[in-house]
């Protein structure tokens, strides 16, 4: 029997640098694959064009944050051939929509008030495959028009505050600034948002992060310092927990990081399934403020399974800036039979009595509503769930859904979702009762 190639264990772990913070985390495959399947996929990604991209989970969407800027990489047997960071992806987006018109789902109404789709919007869906691909065709379809790519990869702020964490401060010279886990989200959010538009020059240059750019010739040189076992592990762990994601053009390499759930899917079986997706829609990051917890009563009777759900949000932040209240829009993810009875927020039933929540400043009304549509083979449920500074929002409904004998319920963690509990209880046994830092099966 032939053997695959024995990578040396200098190659591959040093070759981690390289692929984590620029688009694939192929070396971490090592502490949980075979051989064959991390040779298999560094084979299939050492040549091509991937995207990086910086997902703010601060401002939560249903693919693990708004795209505040992203990185295009070129590999080239193995080796970095191009690297260029996007740091004002409006500019990209505002060619974009001066030539084309792609309506958006509804609820990015809220903050698209032109009502045209475009990039930075397009990580709506959640699973993350999906995002990925709108992701790819906005990409290819902005300029330069004949540029394609063959992969798309997230990392969340909270995984880049890990890795930093790990590192070591990273002093950043043409900032003058120090940048650690404890002050990366507050010293980058002050840079893009103010510090970079006080020098009056910049004003017309107009690329506010220009800090990310700044950011990565240092942040490598102190991973290349870094024990590559550790580093290693602790992609590892961030890929585990969504915070870290990946999608490939290539069937083989998607295969692989689905098989070791790091590829943020939705599955598609009819096996029971739950899941809570936010959508933050007011451009305030109070994400990070939301401490979330759900409950799910489940009752067996035959061949039916009766759910009660209680999601409790509560917002914990303050008014200061970039905090402030939370306008969230939340989707539950249930099995494609599921029978629901009524929905409500804070006590109302807004199945029932729709209303008027507010107007967009293009006049477009923004209605407390449930939709109800069917996407992964799976039942997706929405509506908004507004919390205001030093509140808590509470959802309840129930549903009933057919099962078989030995049906148990899959949990999904929303990709780069934080500050989650959960208790799981099925026929009055607590099955699970805890953070919801990873999918679990009960």
């Amino acid at each position: 029997m032939a053997r695959a190639p024995r990578l040396g264990a200098h190659f591959v772990l040093k070759g981690l640098l390289t692929l984590i913070i620029l688009a694939l985390g192929t070396s971490t495959f090592a502490l949980a694959t075979p051989v064959v399947d991390l040779y298999g996929l560094y084979q299939n990604t050492k040549s091509g064009k991937y995207l990086l991209l910086f997902l703010n989970n601060s401002e939560i969407r249903p693919g693990g944050g708004f795209i505040g800027s992203f990185a295009r990489v070129q590999f080239e047997d193995g080796a970095i051939k191009d690297l260029a960071v996007e740091t004002n992806i409006y500019k990209r987006d505002n060619a974009f929509i001066t030539e084309n018109i792609v309506e958006p789902p509804e609820p990015l109404r809220r903050v698209n008030h032109e009502g045209r789709w475009a990039l930075h919007d397009a990580n709506w869906y959640p699973d993350f495959a999906d995002s990925a691909q709108h992701v790819q065709w906005f990409y290819e379809h902005g300029a330069p028009k004949s540029e394609s790519i063959d992969g798309v990869i997230g990392i969340t702020l909270t995984a880049a505050e890990a890795l930093v964490k790990l590192t070591g401060p990273i002093y950043i010279p043409e900032q003058n600034l120090t940048v650690t886990h404890e002050n990366f989200f507050a010293q980058i959010q002050y840079e893009v948002e103010k510090g970079y538009y006080a020098q009056e020059e910049n004003i017309n240059i107009n690329e506010p992060k220009t800090i990310i750019a700044n950011l990565i010739p240092p942040f490598l040189e102190k991973i290349k310092k870094t024990n590559a076992v550790t580093l290693a592990r602790y992609v590892a762990r961030l890929a585990r927990e969504k915070q870290i994601v990946f999608w490939f053009g290539n069937a083989q390499n998607q295969q692989r990081v689905e098989k070791w759930n790091w590829a943020g899917r939705v599955p598609t079986d009819p096996e029971p399934i739950f899941a809570v997706v936010n959508a933050n829609l007011d451009q305030a990051k109070s994400s990070r403020s939301i401490r979330q917890h759900t409950d799910i009563d489940e009752q067996t009777v035959g061949a039916a399974r009766f759910t009660n759900v209680r999601i409790t949000r509560t917002h914990v932040g303050s008014y200061s800036w970039p905090d402030g209240d939370d306008a969230n829009y939340l989707e539950i993810i249930v099995p494609s039979d599921a029978q629901l009875n009524a929905i409500l927020v804070n006590g109302a039933d807004i199945g029932k009595n729709p209303f008027l929540l507010e107007t967009n400043p293009q006049g477009f009304p923004i209605m407390q509503k449930v939709s109800s549509t069917l996407r992964y083979g799976q039942k997706i449920i929405g509506f908004w769930a507004d919390t205001a500074v030093g509140q808590s929002t509470v959802v309840e409904l129930s549903y009933a859904s057919s099962i078989s004998i030995r049906s148990k319920t899959r949990v999904l963690k929303q990709v780069g979702a934080t500050e989650e509990t959960l208790r799981l209880i099925r026929d009055d046994r607590v099955l699970f009762d805890g953070a919801l830092e990873a999918d679990f099966t009960r």
